[in-house]
């Protein structure tokens, strides 16, 4: 610990932080949330983002070549904002299930801030990298994926109508159109299956034939990106929008995603 500690920058400590957090939590019970792969996916991600970008020695995967650190920083990007999307996705998910069993009144506010959060991420600090330099360079190099990528890339364009969708039934449901509940519940749970198969696809597909194709120049160039501009909800470094945003989120989410506080 006093090496690491000597050793890391401050923002290095973040996505470590959060990942043993939820490690911690898992173990003792104190949420319902599995210690899923993506968990520890998120974990290895955060040490890995750690090690690469102080310099430390990395280690190939049994069989494959040693990686990079521009390669593996780039990477630990994708994966922890994958999980951190993907997280505040299934916050959502247990907001709109527990008003579907409970009939309790819905909680707006957090409804309206994680579609916030949601549209900004991905048009702002997500979509524009994977489309600009991880899709745009796999394409020069592995030809037989330029079919994959533009359907990818296609359905970023998709999430963005279907959010618009979403804005949509939400006013319905707060100016109490009938059934505008249900309505906005099926198109979401549509949305979050939608965007877990996105991800999916990137991560079993896009990440695999970009790791065996993409020369270190390459990935210098991806790497750069994605350091550039972090998630904005999860960065140390986030602006005072995003901070607001973020403890607003943490006090409207129900338990164990947040506080859980009245809107």
């Amino acid at each position: 610990m006093t090496v690491a500690a000597n050793a890391l920058m401050a923002r290095d400590w973040c996505p470590v932080n959060e990942a043993f957090l939820r490690d911690r939590e898992c173990a003792n019970g104190s949420h319902d949330r599995p210690c899923c792969p993506a968990a520890e996916r998120h974990r290895h991600a955060g040490l890995t983002f750690v090690k690469a970008a102080r310099g430390w020695p990395l280690r190939g995967s049994p069989g494959q070549p040693l990686r990079s650190p521009s390669m593996t920083v780039a990477l630990a990007c994708i994966q922890m904002d994958h999980h951190s999307f993907a997280s505040v996705l299934t916050c959502l998910q247990a907001e709109l299930r527990e008003v579907a069993h409970t009939q309790r009144k819905p909680n707006f506010r957090l409804i309206e801030q994680i579609l916030t959060y949601v549209a900004e991420f991905l048009d702002t600090y997500h979509h524009p990298k994977e489309d600009e330099y991880l899709f745009r360079l796999l394409r020069l190099r592995e030809p037989a994926m330029v079919e994959t990528l533009n359907n990818l890339r296609d359905d970023h364009h998709r999430g963005k109508v279907m959010l618009k969708e979403l804005w949509a039934r939400l006013a319905d449901w707060k100016r109490g159109a009938t059934g505008a509940d249900a309505a906005f519940m099926v198109s979401y749970e549509a949305y979050h299956m939608f965007e877990r198969e996105h991800v999916r696809a990137e991560e079993r597909i896009v990440l695999p034939r970009a790791t065996a194709a993409l020369t270190a120049a390459d990935w210098l160039e991806v790497n750069a990106a994605f350091l550039k501009d972090r998630d904005p909800l999860f960065d140390s470094q986030a602006t005072e929008h995003f901070v607001l945003l973020r403890a607003e989120i943490d006090r409207l989410s129900p338990p164990p995603y947040g506080r859980g506080e009245a809107a």
